[in-house]
């Protein structure tokens, strides 16, 4: 749990899920938990934030089908207060964190100073005297996203799909930063 906001805490959502950190089976597990000791407090915000540097495309289309099933919205924030832990701050969303955050009912940026980047889904092999970057073979990534996206009650799921079409030219090593532009031609956020 944790209360975002933008840098100078002018505008702030309080008693935020925030997802800090890879996407995987126990990401999954622990938020299901959490959303449900919540749900019986009727504590929670219904907003889910995130500082995430992706991970793994089973995980990240099982916790957006997660966050839609929940009727969610999610957030991104130039910081974020963690009570008796500190302060995350440098908010990144890469790799399948758009995917995910695009499935919030309401999408909610606070502040400007956020980095959303976007990829082909491949992966690394790395030896002791050489790293490999590669782009995966199949198209899993853009069968599964595009399954989640149009799943979504979202007017403007045909611009996500788009900006998954264009996900999909940017190599696996190489990564694109969406600029404002992008956030707007691809409806990123509701307000």
């Amino acid at each position: 749990m944790a209360k975002a906001c933008d840098k100078n805490e002018e505008n702030c959502l309080d008693n935020v899920i925030l997802f800090a950190g890879i996407f995987d089976q126990g990401t999954e597990n622990s938020a299901s938990r959490l959303l449900e000791k919540l749900n019986q407090a009727d504590k929670f915000s219904h907003n889910v934030c995130f500082w995430s540097p992706g991970g793994s495309i089973d995980s990240a289309v099982r916790i957006g089908n997660w966050i839609k099933s929940n009727n969610l919205n999610t957030c991104l924030a130039e910081k974020y207060i963690i009570e008796g832990r500190g302060t995350l701050s440098g908010t990144h969303c890469n790799s399948a964190c758009p995917f995910v955050f695009l499935m919030g009912d309401t999408r909610t940026r606070l502040g400007d100073d956020l980095k959303l980047v976007v990829h082909h889904s491949g992966g690394k092999i790395d030896l002791c005297f050489a790293c490999w970057k590669f782009n995966s073979l199949n198209s899993t990534a853009y069968d599964d996203y595009s399954e989640m996206l149009l799943s979504s009650e979202h007017i403007d799921k045909e611009q996500h799909i788009e900006l998954l079409k264009y996900s999909l030219k940017t190599h696996f090593s190489d990564g694109k930063a969406l600029t404002k532009d992008d956030w707007r031609s691809y409806s990123i956020f509701t307000n």
